[in-house]
């Protein structure tokens, strides 16, 4: 039960990231406009194990396409001084 609030935490992230990099409105934007965006989304989910300053975003010129992505670590401790420790990449793509 400890462990689901991190995988539907993980889901946020990953559709946040595909729904930015899909936003027609954004495609030609700056960086900062990308995280602001993330932000923004962010906080209407109650995303807190990521911020806008972690996303990776990489642009693909040939494909006129926007890829998101973000590689975190959630630590849930499980009893006295055992924890679980659960390695996430989300990418938009």
């Amino acid at each position: 039960m400890k462990v689901a609030p991190v995988y539907i935490e993980n889901a946020a992230i990953k559709q946040n990231l595909v729904a930015i990099a899909n936003d027609s409105s954004l495609q030609n934007v700056h960086h900062s406009q990308l995280r602001l965006a993330f932000s923004k989304r962010a906080q209407i989910d109650n995303i807190t194990s990521v911020t806008a300053k972690d996303i990776n975003i990489t642009r693909n010129r040939n494909r006129n396409e926007i890829v998101l992505s973000v590689d975190y670590s959630a630590k849930i401790p499980l009893a006295a001084n055992i924890s679980l420790l659960i390695d996430f990449n989300a990418q938009s793509n």
